[in-house]
């Protein structure tokens, strides 16, 4: 599995665990609850390194992570964060 491949399954699954843990939020919330960012990439990498991702390729994961993060903290706006991340990606 090429690097690109590996970060977009990752970011799959990191979608679909943000998701899930919004789905369960009230619907009037005051900021942005990092904290969910957080616990979703925490299981979407655990579950990265249970299909068995090489130990080098963590830090990848971590580094697109961060770029993610810090992207929503600078923007406040998930659909830029995912975009840069995206772009980060593919290019």
């Amino acid at each position: 599995m090429t690097d690109k491949e590996m970060l977009i399954e990752y970011i799959n699954k990191f979608r679909l665990n943000c998701h899930y843990r919004f789905n369960f939020m009230p619907p009037e919330i005051d900021g942005i609850p990092f904290y969910l960012y957080e616990k979703a990439h925490k299981e979407a990498k655990e579950e990265m390194i249970k299909e068995g991702i090489a130990e080098d390729k963590i830090n990848i994961i971590e580094d697109t992570y961060n770029l993610f993060i810090d992207t929503m903290k600078e923007k406040q706006d998930y659909s830029l964060a995912e975009k840069t991340v995206l772009n980060s990606i593919n290019s």
